[in-house]
Parts: structure tokens; C-alpha cells; sequence
């Protein structure tokens, strides 16, 4: 599907900021409604509509963009950034509108954006910083349930990858002048840039840092398949090849282990009382 994102943002780049890493993410375009007139949506299967939250809705002047639109029959997600606490109603007015003009809404979310006009000036804004990391990461996963996000070729799992070498116990493959460190979980070392977010978020500390600052799964076989790694890293570099039975196999894995773990966990000495011997 070929998709485009439309957004308005003219106070402190807030919606800009969402919808630029949005677009990065989704491989499409990114346009300012201001900048471009008479938009051609023909070509395109998915557009993203977003803008900052104005007085309960979003802006105006983007709502009146979004009525020149030709949207019948296409498929549109809506996004927003607000300074004022997200009331849940801030995309009613757009909403209707779409369906209106016979629009098919795949979903929506907002982000917190910076604010310091009204009432906020007077603490010198809310929101500072934000949209942030944490709140962009939170719109991938919104992308990402939505099947926006374009699917990257994985020649380990389709087995057009060549063993390579090893390091350590793990497979390295290679396609093209691209080298995957790791069977169960992929991670293309022409993309990482050994940035060491997979290594913080991962929480089976399944990555290091080999001495050319590339991330390597060397626990690979811990995967839970929680895809967080994937979620954190911008370079798109992680790829988790594992089946559903791998994932059976792992919580069956861990399972054991836990079972295992408190068995050997000492016993409370049936003898003491309040840590004193009777």
C-alpha cells in the first residue's frame, strides 16, 4: 500500500516532529498542508491526518484542508498533539467528517506536545520536550497494529541468506554486502549503528557490543519474542525470525528455569522465630 502523511504544525513543530518520525518509519512522505496546495490523493491507499489540538479539535485551517480532500473509499488514521490533558473527544469533529465524506478510519492516537500559550505561560509551559522518544515510540506500536509499517525483506528467514562465519556461537549470514549476526534473531550490522538501545531495552539481555560498536544477540535462544528491541531501534537493523513454537518452547524454557530457581531458593528454618532459636 502506498501511503502519505498530511499535517498542519505551526506552533514549536510539535505535530511536524510525530509526523516526520512517522513517515521515516512507514517509508512515505510527510507533507505540510501549508507548503503544498491542491493535494493529488489518487496514488495513494493510506493517509495519515494530524495536527495540535486547537480549542477541542484539531486546528481550522487543517480542518478545512481535509474538506477540499477527495477521501471516499480510502483508508485514513488521525493523529494529534495536545497540551491540555487528552479528554478522548479532541478527534470527534474530524472524525465525523471523514465518515462524512466516506472515509474508512483505521484508528487514531495523540501525543502530549509543548504549550505555553493561555494559561500555561503562566508556569512557562506543559509538556516540555515532548512529543518525545517514549511518546514516538508509542505511535510506531500504533502504526505497527494498524500494518502500516513497511515490511522489510529478511533473507535469513527466507533462506536466501549464506552462512558466513561465527562469532562466538552465533551464525553469521550474508547477503548482498550485508552481514545478520544471529539465526533466531537477526541483526544487520550494515544498518546498526551501536547505539545500544536493544541492549537496554531487551529484557532478557539477550545483546552486547562487539569491539566495532555493533550489536550482536549472543543469547539469541532467550528471545521471548516480545519484539521491544525492534520497537527501539530507529535503523530498523532487528529482525526476529522465530516461529510460534519457538515461542512455546522458550515460556516452557523459562518456566523450568523459574521452577528450577525456587527450588533452590533456602528453606525458613522451622526453628526460629523472629530470626532467634527456640
Amino acid at each position: 500500500m502506498k501511503s502519505v502523511i498530511l499535517y498542519l504544525s505551526e506552533y514549536n513543530g510539535n505535530t511536524k516532529k510525530l509526523a516526520t518520525a512517522l513517515a521515516d518509519r512507514m517509508c512515505c512522505l510527510a507533507i505540510n498542508v501549508d507548503k503544498k496546495k491542491n493535494l493529488d490523493l489518487s496514488v495513494y491507499d493510506v493517509i495519515g491526518l494530524g495536527s495540535a489540538i486547537h480549542f477541542g479539535s484539531h486546528h481550522p485551517r487543517f480542518q478545512q484542508v481535509v474538506e477540499t480532500l477527495e477521501l471516499a473509499e480510502k483508508n485514513v488514521f488521525v493523529f494529534s498533539t495536545h497540551g491540555a490533558p487528552y479528554t478522548g473527544h479532541y478527534h470527534d469533529r474530524l472524525r465525523e467528517r471523514l465518515r462524512v465524506k466516506g472515509a474508512t478510519i483505521m484508528g487514531e492516537f495523540s501525543t502530549p506536545g509543548f504549550d505555553a500559550t493561555g494559561p500555561f505561560k503562566l508556569i512557562k509551559g506543559v509538556h516540555k520536550g515532548r512529543p518525545n522518544e517514549k511518546d514516538i515510540d508509542k505511535a510506531f506500536k500504533y502504526i505497527r497494529k494498524m500494518g502500516l509499517v513497511e515490511s522489510r525483506f529478511n533473507p535469513v528467514k527466507a533462506g536466501k541468506a549464506i552462512k558466513f562465519g561465527k562469532y562466538k556461537d552465533l551464525q553469521i549470514f550474508k547477503y548482498d554486502h550485508d552481514e545478520y549476526y544471529g539465526t533466531k534473531v537477526s541483526v544487520n550490522h550494515s544498518l546498526c549503528n551501536g547505539c545500544g538501545k536493544c541492549i537496554k531495552s531487551c529484557p532478557l539481555h539477550l545483546y552486547e557490543l562487539t569491539e566495532f560498536k555493533k550489536a550482536v544477540p549472543v543469547n539469541e535462544l532467550d528471545c521471548i519474542q516480545c519484539g521491544m528491541c525492534q520497537d527501539f531501534c530507529k535503523q530498523n537493523a532487528i529482525f526476529i525470525n522465530g516461529t510460534w513454537k519457538d515461542a512455546l518452547r522458550i515460556a516452557i524454557r523459562h518456566k523450568n528455569r523459574g521452577q528450577l530457581q525456587s527450588s533452590l531458593l533456602p528453606m525458613s528454618d522451622s526453628r526460629s522465630v523472629s530470626g532467634r532459636c527456640i
